[in-house]
């Protein structure tokens, strides 16, 4: 027997350029998602986000994630989303720039969507529990609890994001019109109708006509 090791076959050609294809069909799906993450793309977004979405809960939200997108009005950002249980099922918990919003995507029921815009919220309160958290937002007169946020510390977060927007400055005022500038006096009015006069712009008739009416008014 030789004691040279036999080397591994060389894998065939069509099997290496599947091989090929294969990772040129992967590289170019992670870019892809990397440019859609960076353009701010909603669902992109949601889906990196949910990442942090332990996994008891995820199955539970999995369609929210590749949906949320369809109740976002245009050029409205995601800052901050979790799981989490309200009236009584479990979907997406989500902070954008202009509310907050918790999404239950209908497939036997309806599409739910319970809306609370920063203007409504009076006041909001967190805990974070060991395993999930709780989001309690004050909202025209209405407590609305949402429980087993997860992962948990995103209550705390969004919370945070709430007082963030309840304490935003407004926007600044539109600048006032500028007040009309003052009526010329009568004197000032008699001095020009005087250099008119001497510059040759109107003649001694109407220098007469004219003085004898401001002369009247006052």
């Amino acid at each position: 027997m030789s004691d040279e090791t036999t080397p591994p076959p060389e894998p065939d050609g069509e099997k290496s350029r599947w091989i090929d294809r294969r990772v040129e069909a992967l590289t170019e799906k992670k870019r892809q998602a990397a440019q859609a993450l960076d353009d701010g793309d909603p669902t992109a977004v949601a889906r990196e986000m949910g990442k942090r979405i332990g996994s008891a809960t995820r199955p539970y939200v999995r369609h929210e994630l590749k949906h949320v997108a369809e109740v976002l009005a245009d050029d409205e950002p995601i800052r901050a989303l979790a799981g989490g249980e309200y009236g009584g099922g479990h979907g997406l918990v989500v902070a954008t720039d202009r509310r907050v919003f918790f999404y239950k995507k209908g497939r036997i029921t309806a599409t739910r969507v319970e809306d609370f815009p920063y203007s409504r919220i009076g006041s909001v309160s967190s805990k974070k529990g060991m395993m999930w958290g709780t989001l309690t937002i004050h909202a025209s007169g209405h407590e609305a609890k949402i429980e087993q946020v997860d992962p948990s510390e995103m209550a705390v977060e969004i919370a945070d994001i709430v007082r963030e927007m309840l304490h935003a400055p407004a926007a600044a005022a539109a600048p006032s019109p500028l007040p009309p500038p003052p009526a010329a006096s009568a004197d000032d009015r008699l001095r020009r109708l005087a250099a008119l006069r001497a510059d040759g712009l109107v003649s001694d008739a109407e220098y007469q006509a004219k003085r004898a009416e401001l002369l009247g008014d006052l």
